[in-house]
């Protein structure tokens, strides 16, 4: 073992401008391309999360405006069919609101059959025989409820996806 390296030695003092010329920019060369191909898995990762944060962010602020619209509607109905009976409403803007609520509900939603029925029961008790009445408090308070109860649950649902996803990119 000590001749090889005797012998490299030498060969190495003989040949120092060649190893000199060609081992330093071979090396050069061989770290600048792992350095550059880690930098460049680096920044596509990083570009790979701000896409992702940034659908996140759309996708939150568009279940925002849902649950806003939403939340529009069901005041709008609450506060239509909780007036007096002096009020001119008309019946078309509350079965406007009602199936315009409808369809924004997802049918598989716990509160879907609830919040269709509370609000039926308001509409009814408000046209009785096409003469507006007072709705009871009760009706009130459980539309208001159920407004409540389906707003806390989908920001519920919406904390979960995205937690779930940030565990899912970052085990």
């Amino acid at each position: 073992m000590g001749e090889w390296i005797t012998l490299f030695n030498s060969w190495l003092a003989n040949h120092e401008v060649v190893v000199a010329l060609l081992l330093v920019p071979t090396l050069t060369f061989a770290v600048t391309t792992i350095v550059n191909r880690a930098a460049e898995k680096r920044a596509a990762a990083e570009r790979k999360n701000e896409r992702n944060l940034t659908r996140e962010m759309k996708e939150v602020d568009n279940r925002q405006s849902w649950l806003c619209e939403l939340r529009e509607c069901l005041a709008e109905y609450g506060a239509l069919t909780g007036m007096s009976s002096d009020a001119d409403i008309s019946p078309e803007r509350l079965i406007y609101l009602r199936y315009k609520i409808q369809i924004m509900m997802n049918h598989d939603d716990l509160n879907y059959g609830r919040l269709l029925s509370s609000m039926d029961a308001r509409y009814k008790t408000f046209m009785k025989g096409g003469i507006a009445t007072h709705i009871p408090d009760e009706e009130i308070a459980n539309l208001g409820e159920i407004a409540n109860s389906i707003e806390k649950e989908h920001w519920a649902r919406i904390k979960r996806e995205l937690l779930y996803r940030e565990r899912e990119e970052f085990p």
